[in-house]
């Protein structure tokens, strides 16, 4: 399907359709709406454009501000105002001010000013006072960067209070996690103090078995359900990797139960169970906000507390033990206690 527009309109314009050409001759007054899956714009647009396509092409003007859905974005002519989020965009003409995040964002052009959020930045022409937020920038021969130009790899460290609140929710959110395991599940903190205290190798090594033998079974659902059975098991695959997700963010509580425990022995406080284990979670989650540092961690927590799980579903039998120990000695010591009453009473 395809449409013209061959008349100039005082109105906003809605144009659906799988082709969309606006015409080099073609001057838009007012706003533009377009929702299709290829539009060129070789006109001149004077109000403000909406679109959502699969590919757009600029050769025109666009005097207002273009806000588009799209993935793919060529602009070979001007836009004043470029507000879009795109899987690709190039630019091989200018832009005034450009707000945009992309995978990819080549300039072979001009932009003036404005922020890119994209994983690749790629220039080629000039660059203004432009804010860049992504680790990958591509400078060419013909590149000219202005020294307003910034690029920020991180910009939560570039901005404190940003950093504190991000610190602060993923925080929250661990003590919230464990308040509900807390209640669910109280024997978690035998669980996890008794495998990883007293067999620290051994429960690491069968938690990286088990994630290990997670990606295996990934692996062959794929290639049986494809070969075998035509994609019937592949939808078991999503079920594994979110099951295993689960199991690498519950690892950081599994291992503040032991470290809050020996922290709460050498600093002598807090003497609640709970309170132990917000100290180990606050220990645990400062440690993983560290940069590199933070790997290290990871690549031991991770399988640690997995295979503290693991390890209490093969062996439950320890764990219920140790929950009537302290049931019979109890037990014991108040029959005790009365009949020393007593025989005080008879003297």
């Amino acid at each position: 399907m395809l449409v013209i527009i061959s008349i100039p309109t005082m109105y906003s314009l809605e144009l659906y359709g799988d082709e969309i050409h606006v015409g080099s001759q073609q001057i838009i007054n007012e706003d533009l709406i377009i929702s299709g899956a290829n539009v060129v714009i070789d006109g001149i647009v004077k109000g403000d454009v909406y679109c959502s396509a699969a590919n757009v092409e600029v050769n025109g003007e666009i005097d207002g501000t273009m806000m588009c859905g799209v993935a793919n974005l060529i602009v070979d002519g001007y836009i004043n105002n470029l507000n879009t989020g795109a899987s690709t965009i190039t630019i091989n003409g200018r832009v005034e001010n450009i707000d945009t995040v992309a995978a990819l964002v080549t300039i072979n052009g001009g932009v003036e000013k404005g922020r890119i959020a994209s994983a690749i930045l790629d220039i080629n022409g000039r660059i203004g006072t432009v804010e860049y937020f992504g680790p990958n920038l591509r400078k060419g021969e013909n590149a000219v960067v202005m020294d307003d130009f910034n690029q920020r790899t991180s910009p939560r460290r570039d901005v404190p209070w940003i950093f504190a609140i991000h610190w602060l929710a993923g925080l929250i959110g661990l003590l919230l996690t464990a308040w509900i395991l807390y209640k669910r599940h109280p024997d978690i903190t035998q669980i996890s103090s008794k495998n990883i205290l007293n067999n620290a190798r051994k429960t690491w090594a069968h938690g990286l078995l088990g994630i290990l033998f997670f990606i295996a079974g990934i692996l062959l659902l794929l290639l049986f359900g494809l070969i075998a059975i035509k994609g019937v098991l592949i939808p078991l695959i999503p079920l594994l990797l979110l099951t295993i997700i689960a199991a690498a963010l519950i690892a950081p509580l599994i291992i503040a139960w032991p470290v809050g425990n020996w922290l709460g022995e050498k600093l002598k406080w807090p003497k609640s169970e709970f309170g132990k284990h917000v100290l180990g979670i606050v220990c645990v989650y400062t440690f993983l906000t560290i940069p590199i540092l933070n790997i290290f961690v990871w690549l031991y927590v991770v399988p640690s507390g997995i295979g503290a799980l693991i390890d209490a579903k093969v062996h439950p039998k320890d764990h219920k033990v140790d929950k009537k120990i302290p049931a019979k000695k109890k037990a014991t010591k108040k029959p005790k206690k009365k009949s020393g009453k007593k025989k005080k009473a008879k003297k």
